[in-house]
C-alpha cells in the first residue's frame, strides 16, 4: 500500500497518483522541472507580507478583550440595549468598542437624514444604518454570552438575528390589530386621490401615529385624520332645487384653531383673532375650493379644522359631475361651519357610547422617496412673532 503524503489516504502500489487527492506518490525521472522565474514575484510576495502583517496589527489595536471577574451578563438585555450602538458594549464592560459602532452609526445615519427624500441613495444610507445596529445587536450578544462562558456558533449568532426583526413583525400585528379595534397605535394609508394635492398626491403612503393623543388633546399645526361631519348643499336651478349631501369621509387636514379661538379668511390669508397666521400653520389645501372668504368662531371643547376641498368621490353627485361655486349666488351650503368645528368624538347609541371623530395624527410621508416629508408645523404660530 502507498500512503498518500497529503492526504493520508493508503492507496494501491500499482497507483502513481492518489486516488483520493491526486497527489503523486512518486517522482519519475526527468518529470521534475526546474522553477521558472516569475519578474517581480519577490516584490508580490514581500508587499502581500506587508500588507497581512499591518491587517494583524490593526486588528490587535481593535480587538477588546472579554473583561475579568464581571457579574452575569444576560445576553438578550445586551443585544437590544446595543440597538442603540454602543450602549450594550458598555453594558458588557467594553466601553472600547464604542469606536467600532458610534462613528459609522452617526456618520448612516446623518447621511440617511439629509438624503432621506433622494431615490435610491436615501434607501441605501437607511439600509447601511440599520446594518449597523443589526452588527452591534450581534456583537453585544456574542460578547455577552462569551463572558458567561457559554459558546455562541455562527448558526446561534445568525439565528439570534431574527430575533428583533420577529419582533418588528410582532409589533406590526399588534398595531393592525389595534387599528382594527379603533385603538390604533401607528398606522399606514395610501393615497388614491389628488384632492388634497400637492401636499398629498395619489400614491404617497402616509404614517399615522395615535399614541400623541393618549396624553394631550390636539393642537393647532397638528395634522389629523379624522371624520368630518356631512353638510348639505342646495343648487337652485330653473325646473327646481338639487339638494346634496357631501359626508366627506377619512380625511387629513392640519388643525387652525381650538375652542374660543375666530377663524377668518380674507384677501388670501388666514387669520385667528386677528393675528395673521403663519405659512406653516396654513391648511394643507392653502386655496380652497369652497369659500374664498369666511369667518368662524370655534365652540368651546372642540377644534376647527377646515373643510377646504371636496374629494373625487362626491365630484359626480354634485351639479352633474362638477363641483359648484359655493361662492354663487345660486349655490346655499348648510352646516358647513359646524361641520368645520369637530370633537376628539362623538355620542352614539342615545349617549351610552361615543365613537372617535379626531382618529390619529399624520406624522410623515415615508414613500415614495422623493415625497418625504415631517408634516408636523415648525415656528411661530403668527406672523408677527417673527419680527
Amino acid at each position: 500500500m502507498r500512503k498518500c503524503p497529503v492526504c493520508q489516504f493508503c492507496n494501491m502500489d500499482s497507483r502513481d497518483t492518489c486516488l483520493k487527492c491526486g497527489t503523486a506518490l512518486t517522482v519519475k525521472p526527468g518529470t521534475l522541472r526546474e522553477p521558472r522565474r516569475i519578474p517581480g514575484a519577490n516584490l508580490y510576495w514581500k508587499l502581500n507580507a506587508q500588507l497581512m502583517k499591518s491587517l494583524r496589527q490593526f486588528r490587535r489595536a481593535l480587538s477588546v478583550p472579554l473583561p475579568q471577574y464581571v457579574p452575569h451578563r444576560f445576553p438578550f438585555v445586551a443585544a437590544f440595549l446595543a440597538l442603540l450602538p454602543g450602549l450594550g458594549q458598555v453594558y458588557n464592560h467594553q466601553p472600547k468598542k464604542i469606536i467600532w459602532f458610534v462613528p459609522p452609526f452617526v456618520l448612516f445615519l446623518g447621511l440617511a437624514i439629509h438624503y432621506i427624500t433622494t431615490p435610491y441613495w436615501g434607501n441605501t444610507w437607511i439600509v447601511c444604518t440599520f446594518g449597523v445596529m443589526m452588527f452591534s445587536f450581534s456583537d453585544a450578544l456574542l460578547a455577552a454570552a462569551e463572558i458567561n462562558g457559554q459558546t455562541f456558533t455562527f448558526r446561534n449568532r445568525l439565528a439570534a438575528l431574527t430575533y428583533p426583526i420577529f419582533l418588528l413583525g410582532a409589533f406590526s400585528f399588534l398595531c393592525s390589530l389595534m387599528a382594527c379595534m379603533h385603538w390604533p397605535v401607528f398606522t399606514q394609508f395610501h393615497v388614491r386621490q389628488d384632492y388634497m394635492a400637492p401636499v398629498l398626491r395619489s400614491g404617497d403612503d402616509v404614517c399615522d401615529e395615535g399614541i400623541t393623543y393618549l396624553f394631550r388633546n390636539p393642537r393647532p399645526g397638528d395634522v389629523v385624520r379624522y371624520d368630518p361631519p356631512p353638510y348639505q348643499v342646495e343648487v337652485r336651478k330653473a325646473n327646481g332645487n338639487d339638494i346634496y349631501v357631501v359626508d366627506p369621509q377619512n380625511a387629513w387636514e392640519r388643525v387652525l384653531a381650538v375652542g374660543g379661538e375666530t377663524l377668518e379668511r380674507r384677501s388670501g390669508a388666514y387669520y385667528v383673532d386677528g393675528k395673521k397666521l403663519s405659512k406653516a400653520y396654513y391648511p394643507l389645501v392653502t386655496d380652497p375650493g369652497i369659500f374664498q372668504s369666511f369667518k368662524i368662531t370655534c365652540p368651546a371643547g372642540k377644534y376647527l379644522i377646515l373643510i377646504s376641498n371636496l374629494p373625487e368621490d362626491n365630484m359626480p353627485l354634485i351639479g352633474g359631475g362638477k363641483v359648484p361655486d359655493f361662492n354663487s349666488p345660486n349655490v346655499t351650503v348648510t352646516g358647513w361651519e359646524s361641520a368645520c368645528c369637530v370633537g376628539k368624538s362623538r355620542p352614539v347609541l342615545g349617549g351610552w357610547a361615543s365613537v372617535p371623530v379626531i382618529f390619529t395624527r399624520a406624522w410623515f410621508i415615508y414613500s415614495p422617496s422623493e415625497r418625504r416629508r415631517f408634516f408636523q408645523a415648525e415656528g411661530p404660530r403668527f406672523e408677527q412673532e417673527n419680527h
